[in-house]
């Protein structure tokens, strides 16, 4: 069937997923290099402070489809501007402070690494005027834990608008529908995750299923919903290209480890 888009344009705290964010690398030459391809940005380079006086960059742009991405420079990061891999997803949500105790005590994202509460002028173009917000961005304070080497714990940042009663992005949707509908979590040993993840107050949407992705590669997903309904997968990789995900690691590390030596990377 066609996707389709929501009948009414997503607002700054309605309830789901707001943005996808992706790290970058060098983001004051990135964004005039992406502008000069016919990127439009919202935003400038802006930046904030975390808790250990860190500063970190990001840049806010839409894709064809009109949804928020943001640019995050890593800390510490430099070389050549580059745009990387997942840096978080942000979460529209009712109550902050239960949303934080279930991204914690839930799903290990324990460690707020910024708080914000108030109104970003700078953030006008993304939010569609003057919103006041509580913001908070969370790590896991015990980093990955992936069988995948490559993978970095991520993080998840947090939004309730002040004043405005968020509306469900998801709600009459169907899945496949322009939006993000979910965020997957890669997580060992499927079903004593998810039983703790359910004692601990999540809600099960889906329980664990064995999936088949075909060239020797199999896993299982199970999907639970956080307080606000927000879809969260938790995927398990069993196989990639019938070896384990420790083996696929060790191949591929060397593998990038070779051809960054040869210059190819």
């Amino acid at each position: 069937t066609e996707p389709r888009a929501r009948a009414e344009p997503v607002r700054w705290g309605d309830l789901g997923f707001l943005e996808s964010g992706l790290w970058a690398t060098n983001l004051d030459a990135l964004v005039p290099q992406l502008q000069a391809k016919g990127v439009v940005f919202l935003t400038p380079v802006c930046s904030f402070q975390d808790y250990a006086g860190a500063t970190w960059k990001y840049a806010y742009l839409r894709d064809p489809d009109g949804l928020l991405l943001q640019l995050l420079e890593r800390l510490g990061s430099d070389g050549a501007s580059l745009v990387g891999g997942i840096s978080h997803v942000a979460v529209g949500v009712s109550d902050i402070e239960a949303a934080e105790r279930f991204y914690g005590e839930v799903l290990g994202y324990d460690r707020a690494i910024y708080r914000f509460t108030g109104y970003l002028p700078e953030m006008d173009a993304v939010t569609g005027g003057p919103v006041r917000m509580k913001m908070t961005i969370l790590e896991r304070s015990q980093g990955s834990t992936s069988q995948l080497a490559l993978l970095d714990g991520g993080l998840i940042k947090l939004v309730q608008a002040i004043g405005h009663q968020g509306r469900p992005i998801f709600e009459g949707r169907r899945w496949g529908d322009i939006g993000q509908m979910e965020v997957a979590l890669d997580v060992t040993d499927l079903r004593v995750t998810l039983d703790e993840a359910l004692s601990k107050g999540a809600t099960l949407l889906h329980p664990p299923t064995f999936m088949d992705m075909g060239s020797g590669s199999v896993g299982s997903f199970a999907y639970i919903t956080d307080p606000d309904g927000n879809i969260i997968e938790f995927v398990e990789v069993e196989k990639i290209a019938w070896v384990s995900p420790q083996v696929m690691s060790s191949v591929l590390i060397r593998a990038l480890k070779l051809l960054a030596k040869m210059k190819v990377l």
